[in-house]
C-alpha cells in the first residue's frame, strides 16, 4: 500500500448565493459564443488597420498579426502591438528593445507593468502604480492587484469595487471583476468567484487572461470536464499561455495514456527501439544524436519529440525545446507530457529575466553540500543526477536528514523523475498507469510527483527550487517523515489540525495556504515547507513562508522544531516497520510481508502499528483466528486508540457478516478512546449504523464528526448516503456536492451521486456526472453501473451491468441493477436467475479482494441492509 498524498483539491465552505441566469450555462459554451462574436467582427473588418491587428492578437492568431504589423507603417501604436506580440511569445529581449521607444500612454504603461510583474520587480510595480493611479485606471487596477498579491484582500477589494463605479473600458471591466473573483477564491467563496467571472464575460471583453481564470474555479466546483475544455479555449486565444499548458500537462485531461495511444496509434510507434534509447538517457548517458536520428526517421513519434524537448530544457536551449514541444502538440494536442514540458520551458524563460536570477544562483553556489548518511541509497537514481541537482536535492532533505537512515532501513525511496517521464514509468509506480487522483480527478501519469513510502519529484521542481520557488522535494520528504510517526505523535498532529480547522471556520486565519488546510497530511507537510522557506524580502508574494507560519500557527512551529531536533529515533522503528509491511501488502507481495514479520525485533513487534499491520496481513491470508486474536490484543493493550476497535470490528464483520456485532465492538471503545481519536471511532460507528440501516442515528454520528472537522470527506459522503436513504433529497444533495468538492476524483462517489440525481429525475445533471465519471475511468465498473441506470433502453443497461460484473464479480449493486433492468425488458426468467445468484451470494461471507490500481485489498460481498432490502423487493416484484 503506497500512501500517496499529492492533493491539489482546495477546500472550505461554499459561499452560496443566487447566480445570474447565465450562471447555469456551460462555461466553455459561453466562452465559445464570445469568441465567435469576435471572429465575426474580424470577418467584417476587411481593412488592414490597427483594429484588425488587435482582433488578430486577441484571438491568438499571432503569425497573422505579425505579418499584418510588418506591412503597416511603423509608429507608436504599431510598435506597442509588436511589443505585445513579443511579450506573449516570451521574446523578452526584443520586447525590452521595443519598450524603450514606448510613448507616454496608458497602454504603454500597462504593458511595462506586466513585464515588471513577470520579472518579479514588485517594488517597481507598486511604485509605478502609485505614481500613475490618479492618471490611469490601469494603474489603479494594478495597485489593487499589488494589494492582492501581498495578502491585503480588503484593500484590493475596495479598489476594484470603486473602479467598477467608473466609466471603464470593457477590458478594464473584465479585469476588475476578475480581480474580485481572485479575492473570493482566496476566501473559499467559489460560487461567488464564479459569479464575478461570469459578470466579467457578460459586461467585459473576452481574453486569454479571463478564460484561464475560470479553470481553477471550475475545478474547485468539481466541474473538471468544463475546466479542461476551458484550458483548451485559453490556448486557442494564446498558444503560449503558460498556466493553461501547465493545467493540461498536470493531469487535467480527458484521455489517459492507454486511450491516447489507441487514438494516436501512429504517433506512439517503434516504442521498443525508442525505449532502448531513453533507458540510456535515464542512466545519465548522452544520447541526443541518437535520439535526433530516431526522430528524423520517425517524425510523427511524439515521445521522441517530447524527450528531445526535455534534453534541450536540461541544456538551457529553451527556443529549441519550444519547437519540439509545439511540434509534439501539433501532432497530438492532448499529449500531457508535452504540455507540461512547454509550460516548464516557458517558466524557465520567465525566470531568466527575474531581477533575482543572478542573486539566486549566487546564493545557491555559496551553500555547502550537505553531508547526509545513506543519501545515495535513499535517492535511487542518485548517480544519474547532475551535481547541481544532487546538491539541491540534498539541501531539501537536510532539515530532517537524521530520518534518512531509518527510512532507508524500511526500504523507503526517493526518485527524481526526468521531465519527459510519466509517473507510472517511475520505480514502484507502475500500477498508477491510467489512474486518477481521488482529490481532484487528475491523471496520475501527468502529475509532478507523488509522496509517501516511495516518493517521486520531477527534476523541474528540483531546478525551480533553486530560485526560491516551492520546494517539492522537502514537501514530499515531510510526508515520508510523518508516515513513520508513532501513533500517539500522529494523533497530536491530528488534534492540532482539527483545532486549526475549527478556528479558521470561526474566522481566525490559521493556515498559510488553502492547500495546507486540505488534510492533516498537507497540514504537516506545508508547515515544514513554510518553516524552511524564509521570505526573500518584503515583496515576496509566496504564501508558504516561515514568517507567515510564525504569525498564523506558532504551535505548528513547535511541532516542526521538535522533529527537526529529534534524537531518539528508536521510537519510530515500529511505525517504520509497519509502513514497510503495508507497502508490501499494497504491492500484493504477501510473502515478503510475512518474512518481515518473522524478522521483527521483539520490542518493535509489541508496538501498536506492528500489531495492527500483522492482524491485517493475517486477515488477508485467511488466518482468521490469529488475525482476530491479535486484534483483540490491540483492544486490551492499546484501548486508547480507535484503530484497535476498528481492526477488531472489521475482523468480526468478515467472520460473521453481522454489522450488529461489529457495532458492539466499536461501542466498547467509546469510553476508552482518547479525545483526539474519538472522531475516528465515531466515523466507524456511523458507517456500521448505515450498514444496519439505522440511518437517523448514523446521521447524528456523522454530524459529530463534522462538528470536529466540517469538511471531513468520508463523513460528508457518509451523511449524504444516509440522508439519501432516509429520503431527505434536499439535504442529501447538499452533502453530496460538499463531498464532491473534497473528492472530485472518486468515481464511486460520482456514480452514486449520478444515480441519486436519476432517482430525483434530474437527468441533465446526472449526465454531467456521467461525463465526469467517464473522464475518470471509462472502463470502471461504477461508470458502467451509472451508465446502465442512465440508459433508457433496458437491454443496453443489462449489457453494461454484465460488463461491470466481468470487472468486479462481487459488485452487489451491479447484480441488483441487472435484475431490475431485466424485469424492465420483460425477461423475467433471466431476472429470476440473477436474483437466485444474488441470494446465494448474500449468504456467503465477505472476502478480501486485491485491486491493483488501488494497490490495496478491499472487502467484497459485504451486503448492507439497503442492498438486502432491494433484493427482497426484487423477489416480491417477480412473485406478482
Amino acid at each position: 500500500m503506497k500512501f500517496i498524498w499529492i492533493f491539489f483539491l482546495l477546500f472550505g465552505l461554499l459561499f452560496e448565493l443566487a447566480l445570474p441566469a447565465f450562471a447555469s450555462e456551460n462555461v466553455p459554451d459561453l466562452l465559445e459564443k464570445k469568441i465567435k462574436s469576435l471572429r465575426q467582427r474580424l470577418e467584417k473588418s476587411q481593412i488592414l488597420n490597427e483594429e484588425r491587428v488587435r482582433l488578430l492578437i486577441r484571438l491568438g492568431y499571432f503569425d497573422a498579426a505579425e505579418e499584418a504589423l510588418l506591412s503597416l507603417e511603423s509608429g507608436p501604436a504599431i510598435d506597442l502591438m509588436m511589443a505585445k506580440m513579443c511579450f506573449e511569445r516570451y521574446q523578452f529581449e526584443e520586447f525590452q528593445r521595443l519598450s524603450e521607444k514606448f510613448p507616454e500612454s496608458e497602454e504603454a504603461y500597462g504593458l511595462r507593468s506586466q513585464f515588471l510583474l513577470l520579472s518579479q520587480d514588485l517594488e517597481g510595480y507598486q511604485r509605478e502604480a502609485q505614481k500613475n493611479q490618479k492618471k490611469w485606471v490601469t494603474a489603479r487596477l494594478n495597485l489593487a492587484h499589488f494589494h492582492y498579491l501581498t495578502f491585503d484582500y480588503d484593500q484590493a477589494e475596495r479598489i476594484y469595487q470603486d473602479a467598477l463605479q467608473e466609466d471603464l473600458s470593457r477590458d478594464a471591466i473584465s479585469r476588475a471583476y476578475a480581480g474580485l473573483a481572485n479575492i473570493a477564491y482566496k476566501k473559499n467563496q467559489f460560487d461567488q468567484s464564479l459569479e464575478y467571472l461570469l459578470q466579467a464575460v457578460d459586461k467585459g471583453e473576452i481574453s486569454d487572461f479571463l478564460a484561464n481564470r475560470f479553470v481553477l474555479i471550475l475545478i474547485r466546483l468539481s466541474r473538471v470536464h468544463e475546466a479542461i475544455q476551458t484550458a483548451k479555449i485559453t490556448l486557442k486565444l494564446n498558444p503560449f499561455h503558460q498556466s493553461a499548458h501547465y493545467t493540461l500537462g498536470n493531469g487535467y485531461t480527458n484521455l489517459n495514456y492507454t486511450q491516447l495511444e489507441e487514438r494516436y496509434a501512429d504517433n506512439f510507434s517503434n516504442q521498443d527501439m525508442l525505449q532502448d534509447i531513453i533507458d540510456q538517457l535515464a542512466r545519465g548517458e548522452k544520447i541526443k544524436p541518437e535520439l535526433t536520428a530516431f526522430s528524423r526517421r520517425n517524425p510523427q513519434n511524439v515521445e521522441a519529440l517530447n524527450t528531445l524537448g526535455a534534453i534541450e530544457w536540461t541544456e538551457g536551449d529553451y527556443d529549441s525545446a519550444i519547437v519540439y514541444y509545439q511540434e509534439a502538440l501539433r501532432i497530438c494536442p492532448e499529449y500531457g507530457r508535452a504540455h507540461n514540458g512547454l509550460a516548464r520551458t516557458l517558466e524557465k524563460m520567465e525566470m531568466s529575466v527575474s531581477i533575482y536570477a543572478e542573486r539566486d544562483e549566487a546564493d545557491f553556489a555559496d551553500k555547502p553540500m550537505p553531508d547526509i548518511e545513506n543519501i545515495d541509497q535513499f535517492v535511487i537514481n542518485w548517480p544519474a543526477l547532475s551535481d547541481r541537482h544532487k546538491k539541491r536535492t540534498a539541501l531539501s532533505l537536510a532539515p530532517f536528514k537524521h530520518f534518512v537512515p531509518i527510512l532507508v532501513r524500511s526500504e523507503a525511496t526517493v526518485y527524481i523523475k526526468p521531465l519527459y517521464e510519466r509517473l507510472s514509468e517511475s520505480p514502484y509506480f507502475e500500477n498508477m498507469r491510467d489512474t486518477r487522483i481521488s482529490y481532484d480527478s487528475r491523471l496520475w501519469d501527468d502529475v509532478r510527483g507523488a509522496g509517501g513510502f516511495h516518493m517521486v519529484t520531477g527534476i523541474e521542481d528540483v531546478e525551480r527550487s533553486i530560485f526560491h520557488h516551492y520546494d517539492t522535494v522537502l514537501h514530499e520528504f515531510a510526508h515520508q517523515v510523518h508516515n513513520i510517526f508513532p501513533t500517539e505523535d500522529w494523533i497530536s498532529v491530528e488534534t492540532l489540525y482539527r483545532q486549526a480547522k475549527k478556528q479558521e471556520a470561526l474566522g481566525t486565519k490559521r493556515f498559510v495556504s488553502r492547500y495546507q488546510s486540505s488534510s492533516v497530511w498537507e497540514y504537516f507537510a506545508e508547515g515544514v515547507n513554510s518553516y524552511f522557506s524564509p521570505r526573500r524580502n518584503s515583496y515576496d508574494t509566496r504564501e508558504i513562508v516561515r514568517e507567515r507560519l510564525l504569525e498564523l500557527d506558532p504551535k505548528m512551529v513547535e511541532i516542526v522544531e521538535k522533529y527537526q531536533k529529534e534524537t531518539d529515533l528508536s521510537r519510530f522503528l515500529g511505525k517504520s516497520i509497519a509502513t514497510t509491511i503495508y507497502d508490501k501488502i499494497g504491492s500484493n507481495n504477501l510473502d515478503a510481508a510475512q518474512n518481515m514479520i518473522v524478522e521483527i525485533e521483539p520490542d518493535a513487534a509489541k508496538t501498536e502499528p506492528v500489531l495492527r499491520a500483522r492482524s491485517y496481513l493475517l486477515s488477508i491470508l485467511k488466518e482468521t483466528e490469529q488475525a482476530e486474536a491479535i486484534a483483540k490484543r490491540l483492544t486490551l493493550e492499546y484501548p486508547q486508540y480507535a484503530n484497535s476497535y476498528r481492526r477488531l470490528s472489521h475482523e468480526i464483520l468478515l467472520k460473521t457478516s453481522d454489522y450488529q456485532q461489529a457495532l458492539t465492538i466499536l461501542r466498547q471503545g467509546e469510553r476508552a478512546v482518547i479525545e483526539g481519536d474519538q472522531y475516528n471511532l465515531d466515523l466507524s460507528i456511523a458507517d456500521a449504523l448505515v450498514g444496519l440501516g439505522h440511518y437517523k442515528e448514523a446521521v447524528d454520528r456523522y454530524r459529530r464528526v463534522l462538528a470536529i472537522q466540517q469538511d471531513h470527506e468520508s463523513a460528508l459522503h457518509g451523511i449524504a448516503t444516509a440522508l439519501n436513504r432516509l429520503g431527505d433529497q434536499v439535504e442529501a444533495d447538499r452533502y453530496y456536492k460538499k463531498a464532491l468538492s473534497r473528492r472530485s476524483g472518486i468515481i464511486e462517489l460520482r456514480a452514486e451521486y449520478g444515480r441519486f440525481l436519476l432517482d430525483c429525475d434530474r437527468r441533465e445533471e446526472a449526465r454531467q456526472q456521467l461525463d465526469e465519471a467517464e473522464i475518470l475511468d471509462a472502463r470502471h465498473p461504477h461508470f458502467y453501473l451509472l451508465k446502465a441506470q442512465f440508459e433508457t433502453d433496458p437491454d443496453s443497461g443489462v449489457a453494461l451491468c454484465v460488463r461491470a460484473l466481468k470487472k468486479v464479480p462481487y459488485l452487489q449493486d451491479a447484480l441488483l441493477l441487472q435484475a431490475e433492468r431485466l424485469i424492465e425488458a420483460g425477461d423475467r426468467d433471466s431476472a429470476q436467475a440473477v436474483i437466485h445468484e444474488s441470494i446465494r451470494r448474500s449468504k456467503l461471507l465477505p472476502e478480501w479482494h486485491y485491486e491493483s490500481k488501488k494497490e490495496s485489498f478491499v472487502t467484497g460481498n459485504l451486503w448492507d441492509q439497503a442492498q438486502k432490502a432491494r433484493l427482497s423487493r426484487l423477489q416480491n416484484a417477480l412473485q406478482k
